[in-house]
């Protein structure tokens, strides 16, 4: 049995043979240089089960205005934000989930980090 989640926090279940578990997905952005690394953005994934209950969004402190986006569409929005800063980004890379979504690596092409 999964333990109950309160309703305030977006969590969401994952569903293995033979278990169900709680758990939160997010798409996050690092940086790396020669100096170091670090995490500089992040969006949390929410499934069209949670994006379409106004209701448990708003229970959970979820932004009216929050649709539902694949991790791509995620990924993309960090990739824009970071592009956008002063952070000198000369590429980008992405796990293979990501390399399979030809719109996102034509977008790296196209702005010239890809």
């Amino acid at each position: 049995m999964v333990p109950p989640t309160p309703a305030h926090r977006a969590v969401i279940e994952i569903q293995a043979p033979g278990r169900t578990e709680n758990c939160q997905i997010g798409v996050f952005a690092a940086y790396a240089s020669i100096k170091g690394r670090a995490l500089v953005d992040r969006e949390l994934y929410l499934p069209k089960s949670w994006t379409g209950d106004a209701d448990r969004c708003r229970a959970a402190k979820i932004p009216q205005d929050r649709s539902f986006a694949t991790k791509g569409e995620l990924a993309r929005r960090l990739v824009l934000r970071a592009l956008a800063s002063d952070l000198p980004i000369a590429w980008v890379t992405a796990d293979s989930a990501y390399g399979q979504e030809w719109g996102f690596r034509r977008f790296l092409e196209e702005s010239g980090v890809g």
